[in-house]
């Protein structure tokens, strides 16, 4: 009858819903496999008698997440830092596997750093911007299942616990023009081979653009940065976020 056609139809789609990984559940799952990395990179830094703490990558890793959250329209200085959480969380999973290694525990095989797990991490690193604007933002009701998501060797729930608060702290701008004020960057891109427009000498980019560019951050009253792009990737490149108008 018609209760049991109302039964089926919540079984399925109950099925369907944990057939289907939430954008949320697919974010936090992404931050867990990168510090899972955190165990192989432990074991080539023993191994080649590196320190954990690396300042200016950290540095390098967190100019790059702000740089990479201005693409996808989330503000730089809270992705900066929920990624600086992230560093700090995989130093202490790094610490556990130096303890671990300290009392004798064997490596069994390490893959090279540089060229095989830091594009990994880099890969991980760029898909979590993206999910994160995906996703929308992160607020309490997530928790539980953030805690069940991360679950690395080495992580403890003090720690767990800040790299979620910094999750949630994460803010997306409405629209591209809030961006650009509340950042106080205006990006342009140009292709700096088209005079009078847009050329490039010995003064760097000139031309009538670029004088516009200039005069319409200076009336905006933020910072004018000026992006390289080229006329056959010109739409691909604003698609990416990679600047906000161009010019040329």
């Amino acid at each position: 009858g018609l209760m049991k056609q109302i039964c089926l139809l919540l079984v399925l789609l109950a099925c369907s819903a944990s057939a289907t990984p939430s954008p949320h559940r697919e974010l936090f799952d992404l931050i867990d496999a990168r510090l899972e990395l955190m165990a192989e990179v432990a074991a080539f830094k023993w191994q080649n008698r590196l320190a954990i703490e690396d300042l200016d990558r950290e540095t390098a890793v967190l100019d790059e997440a702000a740089e990479d959250a201005l693409r996808v329209s989330i503000d730089p200085i809270s992705s900066r830092a929920f990624f600086r959480e992230q560093i700090e969380a995989a130093k202490d999973i790094q610490q556990f596997w130096f303890r671990r290694f300290e009392t004798g525990e064997s490596i069994t095989s390490v893959r090279d750093l540089q060229r095989e797990i830091r594009p990994e991490l880099l890969h991980l690193g760029d898909a979590i911007t993206r999910k994160m604007s995906e996703s929308g933002a992160v607020t309490e009701v997530f928790e539980a299942i953030f805690n069940g998501s991360v679950q690395v060797e080495g992580l403890s729930a003090t720690r767990r616990q800040a790299l979620f608060t910094s999750l949630t702290g994460v803010q997306h701008f409405p629209d591209r023009f809030t961006q650009i004020r509340r950042t106080g960057r205006l990006r342009v891109g140009t292709t700096g081979d088209y005079a009078p427009f847009s050329a490039r000498d010995d003064r760097g980019l000139t031309g009538i653009d670029i004088t516009m560019a200039h005069d319409l951050a200076a009336a905006l009253g933020v910072d004018l940065v000026l992006v390289d792009t080229s006329w056959p990737s010109l739409i691909a490149d604003l698609d990416a976020g990679l600047w906000d108008i161009g010019m040329s």
